[in-house]
């Protein structure tokens, strides 16, 4: 079965050629590799041609006249590049564990049209990993307690209150399933949640509570630009709105997204109350102030 490992690429230069290696390491071997370069530097560019000639699994592609696009219409072109059935996406700055691919491989069914992983961070720039701590133990959690019964589950429901899978180099899913979403996410930096809730509201779920991704935590990551609390405010209502039009666009009207309509202060403070809950109140006033700094 042959799964198709999508790598955004954007002047990540210092990190690329550690994430292809992970993925060249894996004890899975039917794979291939799409880098696809987002505008980057030429200088980096032709670095990341340089690497796309270490193995004849890997393929490069760039945008017409090699154009930034962002990461929506990066990963489309590489998926519709791809020959697999089964997608992953290893952001240029992440890592997978050496069995990563073998693993979900392991997990998946014909129920199943997505596969979560836990992961691990790696803190970069001495930054603080409170924000990490008080978030991603937290819906791992949820997860592994809806994958109890070893049988794939729903998270369509959870999608509506905040991102469950919080980064595209920790799931896997089917090519059909994502050839089927609107990836024009209306707020750039949430691209996954806009297409994870998209993902979610007829696909069944495997979760994997090994630890197969290494997640990179450093201040030049899209993670970590975020804006200030006012600025914040007001794309996460806008988020919110545009994520209910779109589900209910395309047939939506039962009870799972009725939580985007709630107001904001609603799911801000439920997500607040389970952080707190996590890692304790001085933690979480660290990583709120983490998050929303200039």
């Amino acid at each position: 079965m042959l799964v198709s490992v999508i790598i955004p690429s954007y002047n990540y230069r210092e990190y690329l050629e550690d994430a292809v290696d992970s993925v060249l390491s894996q004890t899975f071997k039917d794979f291939e590799i799409i880098i696809v370069d987002d505008g980057s530097k030429l200088e980096v560019y032709q670095f990341v041609e340089e690497v796309a000639q270490r193995d004849e699994r890997i393929q490069l592609f760039s945008h017409k006249h090699r154009q930034n696009k962002g990461l929506s219409e990066t990963i489309q072109l590489g998926i519709n590049k791809s020959k697999g059935e089964w997608i992953c996406i290893l952001e240029a700055d992440d890592l997978w564990r050496h069995d990563c691919l073998e693993r979900r491989i392991e997990l998946i069914s014909q129920e199943v049209s997505i596969l979560v992983n836990d992961l691990n961070p790696i803190l970069m720039n001495a930054d603080s990993d409170s924000w990490f701590r008080g978030y991603v133990p937290r819906v791992m959690t949820q997860l592994n307690f809806r994958q109890r019964k070893k049988t794939p589950f729903q998270v369509s429901d959870l999608m509506m209150w905040e991102n469950v899978f919080p980064t595209f180099s920790a799931v896997m899913f089917r090519k059909s399933l994502a050839q089927r979403v609107n990836w024009k996410t209306p707020v750039r930096g949430w691209t996954d949640w806009f297409v994870w809730a998209q993902m979610s509201q007829d696909a069944r779920v495997s979760y994997c509570s090994d630890k197969l991704t290494h997640w990179r935590l450093h201040s030049d990551s899209q993670n970590s630009k975020k804006a200030g609390l006012k600025t914040y405010l007001q794309e996460y209502s806008y988020f919110r709105k545009a994520l209910y039009d779109e589900l209910k666009k395309n047939g939506r009207h039962d009870s799972r997204i009725v939580p985007l309509r709630l107001p904001s202060i609603v799911p801000l403070g439920r997500r607040a109350f389970l952080s707190v809950k996590q890692i304790g109140i001085k933690s979480f006033l660290e990583s709120v102030f983490q998050r929303l700094k200039h």
